[in-house]
């Protein structure tokens, strides 16, 4: 999945949070923080190629609009 990740809010675009780095490759990401699924969001691994380097790190918070 390829999404556009934003540093600040656009129109359309769903709040995301970074959990943790799970492999050499891998990073969880919580999509929709705070919409949907009692507030939770869902969890979906995202590879190096598909995060952006600055938000490569724990408790990061970014916007997301996809997926493409």
């Amino acid at each position: 999945m390829r999404y556009e990740v934003h540093r600040t809010r656009v129109p359309g675009s769903l709040p995301c949070r970074v959990i943790a780095k799970l492999q050499p490759l891998t990073w969880r990401v919580i999509v929709g923080e705070g919409v949907g699924q009692l507030d939770g969001g869902i969890e979906q691994d995202w590879s190096d190629d598909e995060l952006p380097f600055e938000f490569r790190r724990p408790n990061a918070v970014f916007f997301a609009i996809g997926p493409y």
